[in-house]
């Protein structure tokens, strides 16, 4: 799968600002709808509105509670946390950083796929700066 296939899928859903939902999809190999149905679930998705439950972005830990459900991702293996001893790092340097393995690239408003270097996103050759870069161990449940 990839970004512009699991893109058309979220807007399917009618989901905007899905780049977090989307970017788990691609790096852990689960089918964007159980994604989207995992949190929902758990209460870190709002089904009716399509977007993150209102006031989320007033707690911070909502984006880690979206990333706790899934135990493909290693929530405490940050690889880099560019705001603790280095500044500036664009996506594009993170995929540099990173040519091989999945990894969850998180900046202030966005998040994004790093696959195997490349970043799987609308905002690929742009200079969003990374925030935190979360490893990932995708699963054989998805096909690419």
């Amino acid at each position: 799968m990839n970004y512009p296939k699991t893109r058309v899928q979220a807007d399917k859903a009618g989901d905007t600002g899905a780049c977090s939902l989307i970017a788990i999809s691609l790096t852990t190999r689960i089918p964007y709808d159980q994604v989207r149905a995992r949190c929902v679930e758990a209460g870190v998705w709002d089904d009716k509105r399509g977007r993150w439950p209102k006031g989320a972005f007033k707690y911070r830990n909502v984006w880690h509670e979206m990333l706790k459900l899934f135990p493909e991702i290693d929530f405490d293996g940050v690889v880099l946390n560019p705001r603790r001893g280095r500044s500036r790092v664009s996506f594009t340097t993170i995929g540099r950083m990173f040519p091989r393995g999945n990894y969850i690239i998180r900046s202030r408003n966005h998040a994004a796929a790093l696959i195997d270097g490349k970043v799987e996103d609308w905002s690929e050759g742009r200079r969003n700066i990374a925030w935190e870069v979360f490893p990932v161990t995708p699963g054989d449940t998805y096909y690419r």
